[in-house]
């Protein structure tokens, strides 16, 4: 029980800032190679699953819309994903995004 072959993780990292998201992704991502164990990570962050993930399976209407290698999901694939969102205007990275001035 301590050593399982699969780790499932559902949102893992949906609460928590940029910094600790990929501290958390870092951990599970090295712990899993370390014990030969493959995680399956739901996430909705677009940048952290690109940077952690060795393969992305993207869903739109419960369908598959893209399944591969995090280099080659496109602003296409994207746009079947998410519809019609301005994502040139997204930032590359929480990390590189500017906070919000607080009133």
């Amino acid at each position: 029980m301590l050593d399982p072959g699969v780790v499932l993780a559902d949102e893992p990292v949906a609460s928590l800032d940029p910094k600790i998201s990929a501290d958390v992704l870092r951990l599970l991502k090295d712990q899993a190679k370390l014990r030969g164990a493959t995680v399956l990570c739901s996430l909705h962050q677009i940048d952290l699953a690109r940077a952690f993930s060795d393969r992305i399976i993207a869903l739109s209407g419960g369908r598959v819309v893209f399944d591969g290698p995090p280099d080659q999901l496109s602003t296409e694939h994207l746009g079947r994903i998410y519809g019609d969102i301005a994502l040139s205007d997204a930032p590359a990275s929480p990390a590189h995004a500017q906070p919000e001035p607080v009133s």
